[in-house]
């Protein structure tokens, strides 16, 4: 590490870039700095908060001249440090073209892969838009988000990202007496304005269930409240799911489980999905990590066969409701690892296969047995761009060809980017 700067140091940086995480990166004497809220063109005043042999991180003490792409955020709670939005200062179309050329730069950095990336799929309009809000609870009675790169929590007035039946409820909950036992809030919206919610407690109390048929009562819309408590959910009033159409199907979403967090461009990710699996009445699918069967369910009606795997039980069950719900009959849910579920496909038996699975990517012996079945078609769907670049190159290695890789922004004024890949062997 060079003598000329250590932490403490208070210095002027030039933003070169902005890096995967979305920290805005300059490089002195050799050591790359990432800094928060930092943006390309920026000159900004900082101070080195870390360091490493090869890299540090600084925060921002002054803008001595904006970047032409910095605008004003108009929110209260990211001015107070909310690290729920990282790009709320960036202007929207400088969003975009950063997060291609993030994706572009992985794959050729991480993995090799010089595939053409094609411009991302913009939101057009790129606010109100997240169906689930998580809060913390703490000891001196403030819900809120985690302030950035700290356990501190931000209070919300408005939010411009959620949509507006979550601020509701979380306004509702800001003016009522929260029991000290709860320590987190999660609540889940879909489009016609009905919610459900649940929280994390650390013991049973009987002021959770007071609050739980309260707020039933109070909250027009409300479907349901329940606590999850010792990794055991139990519903406390009303019912523990919403229901969403996305696309065609009509999904019954646990207010507890995972979902695309952006209805609006979850349907334009059904269709990137369609369009590059190009399936026909033949083709039998495996939709790997399928969660309640957002993919598998809506390209049923297109194939022969659909599996759906998941290792989440609750989901799965819920996958099998939504099948009964929209008449889906040729869908089979199989509540398992992945890893461990593939090993009961033959070679040759899977047409086309959609992966979706969660930021840290495919664990490696799912790529292996994916290579072993070998079926025709992979269609990747990722929210990382450093796993997904890892992954492919191991794809790659097994004879498989990049037809396709275009990026969708389904988490506007945030760094992240999700991918849908197209590969065929």
């Amino acid at each position: 590490m060079s003598k000329n700067i250590k932490a403490g140091d208070i210095i002027e940086a030039k933003i070169s870039k902005i890096g995967y995480c979305g920290e805005g990166i300059h490089k002195a004497n050799g050591i790359v700095l990432f800094i928060p809220r930092a943006l390309p063109d920026d000159v900004v005043r900082v101070k080195i908060s870390k360091l490493k042999k090869k890299y540090g991180s600084a925060e921002i003490i002054d803008i001595i001249k904006p970047s032409p792409a910095r605008v004003a955020p108009k929110c209260r709670a990211y001015e107070a440090g909310c690290g729920g939005c990282q790009w709320l200062n960036f202007d929207y179309s400088s969003q975009l073209y950063w997060k291609t050329r993030i994706t572009r730069e992985s794959l050729k950095h991480i993995g090799s892969i010089s595939a053409e990336v094609k411009d991302i799929i913009p939101m057009s309009n790129p606010y109100l838009y997240r169906n689930k809000l998580s809060c913390r609870y703490d000891a001196a009675k403030r819900l809120g988000l985690n302030k950035e790169n700290t356990h501190e929590i931000v209070e919300i007035d408005e939010c411009r990202q959620e949509l507006p039946s979550n601020m509701e409820i979380y306004k509702a909950l800001r003016n009522t007496n929260i029991p000290n036992s709860i320590t987190q809030v999660h609540i889940r919206s879909n489009d016609k304005g009905e919610a459900g919610l649940y929280f994390f407690v650390k013991r049973k109390d009987s002021g959770v269930e007071k609050l739980a048929f309260y707020l039933q009562k109070r909250i027009k819309g409300l479907t349901g409240v329940g606590v999850s408590i010792y990794n055991k959910y139990v519903q406390l009033s009303g019912i523990p799911y919403i229901s969403q159409k996305v696309g065609g199907i009509i999904y019954q979403i646990p207010v507890n489980g995972f979902f695309q967090t952006n209805y609006i461009q979850s349907e334009k990710m059904l269709e990137l999905v369609r369009d590059a699996m190009r399936p026909d009445c033949n083709d039998t699918v495996l939709d790997l990590y399928c969660g309640v069967g957002f993919f598998a369910l809506d390209i049923a009606g297109l194939v022969k066969y659909v599996y759906g795997v998941e290792n989440n039980l609750a989901s799965i069950n819920y996958a099998k409701e939504n099948a009964k719900l929209n008449k889906i009959k040729n869908v089979e849910f199989i509540a398992k690892d992945v890893n461990k579920s593939l090993s009961g496909f033959k070679r040759g038996s899977i047409t086309s296969v959609i992966l979706d699975p969660p930021r840290t990517g495919c664990e490696k012996e799912v790529i292996e047995e994916l290579v072993r079945i070998m079926p025709k078609k992979i269609v990747y769907v990722s929210c990382a761009p450093d796993t997904l670049a890892r992954d492919l190159s191991l794809l790659l290695a097994s004879g498989y060809k990049v037809k396709s890789c275009l990026p969708l922004d389904m988490f506007p004024q945030t760094y992240h980017i999700e991918n849908v890949v197209c590969l065929e062997e």
